[in-house]
C-alpha cells in the first residue's frame, strides 16, 4: 500500500508539473505567434485615422 501511494504522488506531481510546464509552453508561444502579427498589421485605430 504504501509504494502504491507513493507511486500515485509520484504520477500526479509529475502530471501536475507537466499540465503547468504545458500551458506555459502554450501560453508563451502563442503570445511570440501573436506579436508579430500585431506589429506588421495596423490596429484598427490606425485604419481609421
Amino acid at each position: 500500500m504504501a509504494k502504491y501511494d507513493a507511486a500515485t504522488r509520484e504520477i500526479l506531481m509529475w502530471g501536475i508539473g507537466g499540465l503547468v510546464a504545458a500551458s506555459l509552453v502554450g501560453w508563451a508561444w502563442s503570445s511570440e505567434q501573436q506579436d508579430p502579427i500585431q506589429r506588421a498589421k495596423p490596429t484598427s485605430l490606425e485604419q481609421v485615422k
